[in-house]
């Protein structure tokens, strides 16, 4: 449970207790890109959650098919709400998904996000 956005102490957790523990065999570099990769999930959810509760993860390991699961949640206003508000129309949730999925679109000002796309060859 992380009530605040404590980039070290999410990455400590990543790199110790979820990647970190000999479950899998995974070169140092590969490993980074992968933390990079998952910092951004935790990142969007404290930008764009607005939950009062943080954000609540958990890792799982799953020996019998040698891999690694990460369920990160935050219960605050959705992908979808915040896309409908970022570009001002009324979306259904699967349209404003979609839209949020696909290369170079971010609801971020700066456009400083990697975007969602890349996160979702994480679960491929």
């Amino acid at each position: 449970e992380d009530r605040v956005q404590d980039a070290n102490g999410i990455i400590d957790y990543l790199q110790r207790r979820w990647l970190g523990r000999g479950w899998i065999d995974i070169r140092p570099l590969l490993s980074s890109a992968i933390i990079g990769h998952v910092w951004e999930i935790y990142a969007n959810a404290f930008d764009h959650g607005h939950s009062d509760v943080g954000v609540i993860s958990c890792g799982h390991h799953y020996p019998s098919r040698r891999e690694l699961g990460l369920t990160v949640v935050d219960f605050g206003v959705g992908i979808a709400s915040h896309v409908r508000e970022f570009l001002k129309k009324p979306l259904s949730a699967s349209a404003a998904l979609e839209w949020a999925f696909q290369k170079g679109h971010t609801t971020k000002i700066d456009n400083r996000g990697v975007g969602l796309d890349l996160l979702r060859g994480l679960s491929d």
